[in-house]
Parts: C-alpha cells; structure tokens; sequence
C-alpha cells in the first residue's frame, strides 16, 4: 500500500489503510460505474430511456409465462380440464401452495409434474432474488437518507424505531392483501372470518393445507392473481424482515452521531482517542467488523515497520511511482 500511495501527501497510517482495502482488492472495471450506452430510436435517431425487452426482468416474465403456458396446455389435454380450472391448478403449482383439490392422475401427468415443479421452482427462485435485490436497494436508500439527515445535523432514531419504522412499512402490504383475502373469502364462500383470515394466510405463505375447499368459479378467479400477487408480497415481507437483522449499517449511524455513545467513548478512554482508535471502535460495535480482523490488521502494521520493508516501498515508490489500475491512484489518495 505504501508503495502504491508513496506520492500521498501523508504517510499511510492504520485508518487510511483500512479505507483504502476495498480500492486495492477492487476489480479494475469495478472501480468506476459503467454507465450503459442509452439506446437509440430506430426512427429518429434520438436515444431513448425505454426499457429494452431484453432486459433480464421483462425476459424472466415471458419466460414465465411461457412456462405457464405450457403446462395449461398439457394438463388442459391431459385432464379435459376447463381453460379457468386449468389456469387456476398451474398457478397454485407454480406457486407451490397445492390445496390438493385438483391433483394429476396418470403416471404420465406425473413424470411431467416432477419436472414442471423443478422447473417451476427454479423460476420463483429467480424471482425471489429479484425481489430480494428491490428489497436492498430501497434499504440503501433509506439508509443514504438517513444518513444525510444525521449529516445535516438532525436527529437520529435509535436502532429499535427505526427498525419498527421498516417492518411496520413493509407490513402493510402483507396486512392489505390478509385483509382482502378475507373480505372476498367471507362474502363470496360464505366462510367464517376466522376460516377466511387462516385461509388467506395459508395461501400468502404457500402453506396450502387444502382443508377448505373452494366452491364457486369467480373464488378460483380471484385466487389466481391473488396467490401470483401475494406471493411476492410476501417476499417482500419476509426479505425486508431479514435485511433488517442482518444488516449493521443503522446501528454504525446511530453510534456514530449519537452524542452520548461518542461521549462515552471519551470518557473511557484516560488518553485522547486516535483516529485509528475510533474507527476501530465504531467498526467493531456496530458490527461492521470483528475484532480478530481488526487484531490482524494491527498485528500486520506492527510486523511491516518491524520488519523493514516499509522502508523498502518508500524508496521503491522515489524511483518509480507505479499506478494502481492507472487513473484511479489519484481518485484513492483524494479519498484518503
């Protein structure tokens, strides 16, 4: 590192070398976004912002559909199925929640199912990650602006609110889609409210025990684009609840413009904190990085000026100043 930076105009201490790990073990084109080339419009030669139909979101749709599709017209043939029966039995599939009131028969529709679900299920599984993956980047977003009010000097909620605040908001999908389940279940099956609650719920979680069963042709209508719809709420749902917990970074906010745990800090220390010193310390509260790491970066500071080669890289670097993936050495030494 010290060989790389020698023309920093101060020398690479602990903290700086800790910023500057993520440039080093980058990818060179990684470095800096890429931004695509905008596409351009057959008629007038003028770019455009659509969305390309080869995109990876609009390709795993048709995919999906034709996948459907398929197996529409082949249980439709197999079974003698209605257009509505058979689209409703595809989807619950799909969706591996299985009532079990439409089953295949034949060992024929069978061998089929076995691949169909296999399939099936690499296809939800494709569009579990999308969502989880919508499900980060509103989390980034949220954490850039809380970050930039905690910047502007405004107040920042504890770890607790601000973890109610993101599981209360992706809540309500899943609380809406109960609540409708229930309403159409009650009036158009005639259930009890507690049977329609319990069925809605099964059916959002792909539990699908199949003790209620279905009776009018409009309640397998709705079914259809209520369980494709609520599904995906519920990975919403459930994605939002996991990067919650796993994620460290508003525990790393709070800490780090709360007045009392920098006070705290302070006051445990009989010495002035470094710069080394806090950043170790924010890192390793909030989780960011565990303390074994942080002793090993120490341990490999101690052993490099111990050893001598520090000196080496400094008269390596008056000789030559090599580049690090070209251009970006500037950029890392301004961001140091």
């Amino acid at each position: 590192i010290n060989a790389e930076y020698g023309g920093a105009k101060h020398p690479v201490g602990l903290a700086d070398a800790y910023l500057m790990e993520e440039e080093c073990q980058a990818d060179p084109e990684e470095l800096e976004p890429l931004t695509p080339a905008p596409s351009t419009d057959a008629r007038d030669g003028k770019p455009s912002n659509e969305l390309c139909v080869t995109d990876p979101i609009w390709l795993y749709l048709a995919v999906l559909l034709v996948h459907i599709g398929v197996g529409v017209i082949f249980f439709a043939l197999a079974q003698g199925w209605g257009v509505l029966d058979t689209v409703y039995f595809v989807v619950l599939t799909v969706c591996t929640v299985g009532y079990g009131d439409m089953t295949p028969q034949t060992w024929l529709e069978k061998l089929f199912t076995v691949g169909y679900v296999l399939v099936g299920s690499c296809l939800i599984g494709y569009g579990l990650g999308r969502m989880a993956q919508l499900v980060m980047r509103r989390e980034e977003n949220q954490f850039s602006e809380r970050l930039r009010r905690a910047r502007d000097g405004h107040a920042v909620d504890s770890d607790r609110v601000s973890l109610f605040k993101r599981v209360g908001t992706a809540a309500h999908g899943m609380v809406f889609f109960l609540a409708i389940g229930t309403l159409f279940y009650t009036i158009v099956e005639g259930w009890s409210t507690v049977d329609a609650l319990y069925f809605s719920a099964v059916s959002l979680t792909t539990v699908g025990y199949g003790d209620l069963k279905m009776e009018n042709s409009s309640s397998r209508v709705f079914s259809i684009f209520y369980v494709l719809l609520g599904t995906l709420m519920t990975a919403f749902f459930l994605g939002t609840i996991a990067e919650t917990f796993v994620s460290s970074r508003e525990q790393l906010i709070t800490m780090l413009y709360d007045s009392g745990c920098n006070q705290r800090l302070w006051n445990s220390n009989q010495t002035q904190v470094s710069e080394a010193e806090y950043l170790e310390h924010m890192l390793v509260e909030s989780g960011r990085v565990d303390q074994e790491t942080m002793d090993e970066i120490k341990h490999r500071w101690v052993q490099l000026h111990k050893s001598g080669i520090v000196t080496r890289y400094k008269t390596n670097s008056n000789q030559t100043q090599p580049k690090l993936h070209g251009s970006t050495t500037a950029n890392a030494a301004d961001k140091v």
